[in-house]
């Protein structure tokens, strides 16, 4: 939303609305899909791909590391 051009303040009013176990469960189901197609040699750098994809779609770092949970190093 930044790159976008919208303020800080709009960005974080809109996120304080939203509900985190929403949040959360969209970020596992979309994290899930990704996850079948990601190439990876290692936990370590699928789960690195992941949090590149999360973070390019707008997530940010905590609430991935939450939903990367359920992948164990």
């Amino acid at each position: 939303l930044k790159a976008k051009g919208i303020a800080s303040t709009h960005i974080a009013r809109a996120m304080q609305e939203i509900d985190e176990e929403d949040y959360l469960k969209t970020l596992k189901e979309l994290l899930a899909q990704k996850n079948k197609s990601v190439k990876a040699d290692n936990n370590y750098e699928r789960k690195a791909k992941l949090i590149r994809f999360a973070q390019g779609r707008g997530f940010d770092y905590e609430i991935i590391n939450k939903a990367l949970a359920q992948y164990q190093d």
